[in-house]
């Protein structure tokens, strides 16, 4: 009842003054209390004033209690399921100091739980982890998002790559993906890397490449052999080729090889 009482007040005030009644609401003492009522006026003005809203809530200063997780992570479930519309938004909004107090394994449990129901919004989150997030708490949600853009998923994957090398399947994967969905795209980012990046990836390329069209995977194959990037995505290609045509993939092979 008491809750109530003190919501329905705070609701009166939002009406004049959002700004000065969300304050209020951060100076209780109690902080189980001080984050619902956040939760709740905060709520009640993304569907009034959403552009203020979603201002005053990236600028919000961040709970101090450990024990009370960001109210925005709350918020935003919320809104993703009353105003979807916004949720993309709020979760932009949503500032990369929150998560430094979040643990790794806090981390993981919120981008997996938004991989499930809105990957658009675990995507991004992502991007507003801090820098000293560690890359494997990103891996199911980068699998995800590379199945829908794997050009944009490899680029991030690329800029924020894994000490211990555990992305490097990721990339390659991502890879695999994007030819899949588009081997020009696949090509001209291949064209744009570095000559370590070319020698790994050439092998993913060609396989996947070949799949669709290996006489044409097969030959371009060829050209990087010759251009010393080694043998192996050549045999890719022409393995792929032998099962559709080994007749052309023989002339093909008689052709090259020395």
């Amino acid at each position: 009842r008491q809750y109530a009482a003190l919501r329905g007040a705070l609701s009166k005030w939002m009406e004049s003054d959002g700004e000065e009644a969300v304050r209020r609401v951060r100076s209780l003492t109690g902080s189980r209390t001080r984050s619902d009522l956040v939760v709740d006026l905060y709520l009640e003005w993304l569907q009034s004033e959403p552009e203020t809203a979603l201002r005053s809530i990236r600028q919000a200063p961040i709970d101090e209690d450990p024990e009370i997780e960001d109210p925005r992570f709350f918020l935003l479930n919320i809104v993703d399921q009353k105003i979807p519309e916004l949720a993309l938004r709020l979760a932009r909004s949503i500032p990369t100091a929150a998560w430094a107090q979040l643990s790794e394994e806090k981390i993981s449990e919120i981008l997996g739980f938004w991989k499930s129901e809105h990957l658009e919004v675990a995507v991004a989150l992502l991007q507003q982890l801090p820098e000293n997030f560690s890359p494997r708490v990103t891996f199911e949600v980068v699998d995800a998002w590379g199945e829908e853009d794997p050009n944009a998923a490899l680029e991030w994957v690329l800029a924020h790559p894994a000490p211990d090398g555990s992305g490097d399947s990721r990339v390659d994967s991502l890879m695999g993906a994007l030819t899949r969905q588009d081997v020009a795209a696949a090509i001209a980012r291949w064209d744009t890397a570095s000559a370590e990046q070319q020698g790994k990836w050439l092998p993913t390329l060609t396989r996947e490449w070949a799949i669709q069209d290996p006489a044409a995977a097969s030959r371009w194959a060829e050209q990087q052999w010759q251009r010393g990037y080694g043998i192996v995505a050549l045999v890719r290609g022409a393995e792929s080729w032998i099962r559709t045509d080994a007749a052309g993939a023989a002339a093909f092979l008689k052709e090259v090889l020395p």
